[in-house]
């Protein structure tokens, strides 16, 4: 975190970096980064829901939560809602979940009464790609409601693949692969500053 506070300084020296360090695989440590960032700020420009996590046994989190699901779903859920105020205050601000092609290799419905896999059928590719199925209708979601907030918040809401990117998951799950190198991974970047009437 602090060769990436670095990295914007040297490029920017004038600019006014915060970092924050938070385990998100429980409930409370999701709504406290959450919470950290509304103390801090009076604006926020856009929220970039990347973090995630892909393992290969199904793990329950002190709060009795599947890994998987907790981190690459629940917390993201639980940092955009707490924020989303603060966003819709923020002229033309954006929330970008990072999905992945992964969400097409498993089962296409959401089955919620086995979210967590807790009947069964767990796998690390099914909970991994159930995770990003579930990140990309909650884009939906949040789009759906905004709209109907009528609100004129202005609020965009992105869902990304950011692209096979060569990255100690990618060569986790899927060994042998070679993604693309992290420079030329710009997706995320690219949907968070572009001019935001593209």
């Amino acid at each position: 975190l602090n060769n990436v506070k670095n990295s914007i300084l040297n490029t920017n020296p004038n600019a006014i970096v915060k970092c924050y360090i938070q385990d998100i695989s429980t409930i409370q440590g999701a709504k406290e980064l959450a919470n950290k960032v509304l103390a801090d700020n009076n604006r926020l420009d856009f929220l970039i829901n990347n973090a995630g996590i892909y393992t290969t046994k199904r793990i329950l989190t002190v709060d009795g939560i599947e890994t998987t699901f907790a981190i690459n779903v629940l917390a993201p859920y639980i940092i955009t809602s707490l924020l989303l105020p603060l966003l819709k205050s923020t002229p033309y601000s954006r929330i970008l979940n990072v999905a992945s092609t992964s969400q097409e290799e498993g089962d296409p419905h959401i089955i919620l009464d086995n979210l967590q896999f807790q009947k069964g059928g767990y796998s690390d590719h099914a909970s991994y790609s159930l995770s990003k199925l579930c990140m990309a209708s909650l884009s939906h979601e949040y789009a759906k409601r905004i709209k109907a907030s009528n609100d004129n918040s202005g609020v965009l809401i992105y869902s990304c693949d950011p692209g096979d990117v060569d990255t100690q998951m990618l060569r986790a799950g899927w060994p042998g692969y070679l993604g693309m190198p992290l420079d030329k991974a710009n997706d995320e970047y690219n949907l968070s500053t572009c001019p935001f009437d593209e």
